[in-house]
Parts: structure tokens; sequence; C-alpha cells
């Protein structure tokens, strides 16, 4: 399979034609996710040929230093080619493991896009299995049976959804497999998650902090794009902007964050100082999040000894 095929430039958070309409038959415009999958599974939809092409043979590039401007892209000189499902066609189409992965395109647009709690619309279901059967907060929707000819996806079209749990199960022979979707309310509070809780003090230590937005329940608000203000106290600076504000509805745009929808990334890096570093991310009428990292003194080498500098710290 030529990869190309998949090499549209999708943006995470142009979920369908609600959020971004101006889909364009040229494979180097910028689309939505729903276009791009559609595309996938049509003959000559993007580049050439189809992700099922036969005796094809898969291949991979990286083309970022070429500074391409690609039309409608939010921001220039940025390359946001790939695709998330992408994976999940691939294994549904040259592998028999049983997997189930539920779309959310036209879930969480029509759930928390616009404050919905309630709606009907599509669910699609990637999956190499042969039977699947929905629930939506435990009651049985419907089965279907996916095979070559859907490209192993189902769809059950005008389902209701509700706050809850949608659930898939499926089965292929003696196997089976499961995959639970938790439908949020709105949104609650900040969520702030780091990837080390203790660095070393020193200028080279930097530690990437997400954010993302959740329910009353913990549940991960799936679209949220709301403007955050991000502050750090402490002996680290933020590496990233301290405000950020969606770049969703731009187009070729010189400036900005590349923040479509949360969770979003920023970085904060140490001054080399030994301490506790409180970051904080907020946004007026969301409860703010708080998260602590602490740098530890340098650690040094003695006769194959690791010691600290100094002693007593904290």
């Amino acid at each position: 399979m030529d990869m190309e095929n998949l090499l549209r430039v999708t943006v995470r958070g142009w979920t369908d034609s609600a959020i971004y309409p101006e889909n364009s038959d040229n494979g180097q415009h910028a689309g939505n996710e729903v276009w791009q999958h559609d595309q996938a599974i049509v003959q000559d939809g993007s580049i050439r040929g189809r992700i099922d092409m036969p005796n094809g043979v898969m291949w991979m590039y990286c083309d970022d230093g070429a500074d391409r401007v690609y039309k409608n892209c939010p921001l220039k000189n940025i390359n946001p080619k790939g695709w998330m499902y992408t994976e999940f066609l691939n294994i549904s189409i040259s592998f028999g493991k049983p997997i189930i992965q539920i779309s959310p395109w036209r879930l969480f647009i029509l759930i928390f896009g616009r404050g919905n709690i309630l709606g009907q619309d599509r669910i699609l279901l990637l999956t190499r299995i042969v039977k699947v059967t929905l629930f939506v907060n435990q009651k049985k929707i419907a089965t279907k049976y996916p095979d070559k000819n859907n490209f192993f996806i189902v769809n059950f079209e005008n389902t209701l959804i509700e706050p809850g749990e949608l659930k898939v199960v499926g089965k292929k022979q003696n196997e089976m497999a499961e995959f639970k979707l938790p439908m949020a309310g709105k949104p609650e509070k900040l969520r702030l998650t780091v990837s080390h809780s203790t660095i070393e003090a020193a200028r080279n230590s930097v530690v990437t902090v997400a954010a993302d937005a959740v329910d009353k329940e913990g549940v991960q608000v799936q679209d949220f794009n709301n403007s955050l203000q991000w502050k750090v106290q402490g002996p680290a600076t933020l590496v990233g902007p301290a405000y950020w504000e969606t770049d969703i509805h731009k187009k070729n745009a010189d400036s900005g964050c590349w923040y479509m929808t949360a969770p979003v990334l920023n970085m904060v890096r140490s001054d080399g100082t030994p301490g506790v570093i409180t970051i904080i991310v907020s946004f007026p009428g969301l409860d703010a999040d708080t998260i602590k990292i602490y740098a530890i003194p340098k650690i040094i080498e003695r006769n194959s000894l690791r010691e600290f500098e100094s002693k007593g710290f904290f």
C-alpha cells in the first residue's frame, strides 16, 4: 500500500463538516477527519490507489524540511500530515487480530461541541471481527457483521446517544473483543499531567505538561478548545506561551501555537536551582488545576557511586 494514499493534510479537531466544511479533491489541501476516512476507502480518493490495494508495498517518508504551505492549513509552514485512524484501518484490513475502536467524530461534535448531552447520529466502528453488538448504557442496540466488502467497518445510524457509556462487544470464532467509550458531560475542571514528577535541577531538564478538560466524573471532554492561562511558580520557566488561544479557525496564519483541541502540551524548563516547581492552568468558569514537580540537586559521580551535591534537601 502506498502511504501517499493517507497523506492528506488532516488537522486534529477538524472532525467533520460542522467544524470544517472546505474539503478539496487535492490531496495537498487541508481537510477534515470524516472526509479523510471516506476517501481512504475510495479508489484514487486521496492520491492514488486505495487503502486495501493488493500487492502493494507500504512506505513512509518525512518531508517536513520542504517548508511547504498547504492550502487552508491553520498555520503556514506546518506539516500536519498523518491520521490516527490509519492504524485501525490497516489492522482491520491486513491482520486477523480482533480489534474494535469507536470513532468519536460524530459523537463528540454532537454531544460536546454544541453543549448538548442527548442526540442522534452515526456511530462508526472500526473492527476486524465477524460479529459486533452495540450497547448504550447496557441496552442492546443492534448487531452487525463486518466483512471485507465494508472494509470491516460498520455504522449504527440514528442511534440515540445518552450520558453514560457506549460499549461494543465483538466475536471472531472463540476470540472476544470489547471497547468502552464513556460519554462526557459539560467541562467542569481542567486537568494537568506531567512527563516527570521529579527532575534534576539543571538547565537541560525539561518537563512536558499536558492540559485537558474533564466533566464532573473525570471523563475527558473531547473538543474543549477554550483559552488557557499558564503560570509557573518556583525555579523554572515556561518554554511555550503563557496564554494559549485556539488556532482551529485560522487559515494560513503567520503565527499561532497549534492549539486545536485539548489535550494540549506545554513545556517547563528548570533554571538549575533545586526546589518545588508549581504549574497552574486556568480558564474562567472552570476549576483550575495545579501540579508540582520536584527539582532535586544535581547528582555527581564519585568513584562510580552516585551522590547528591548537597544533603538535607526537603
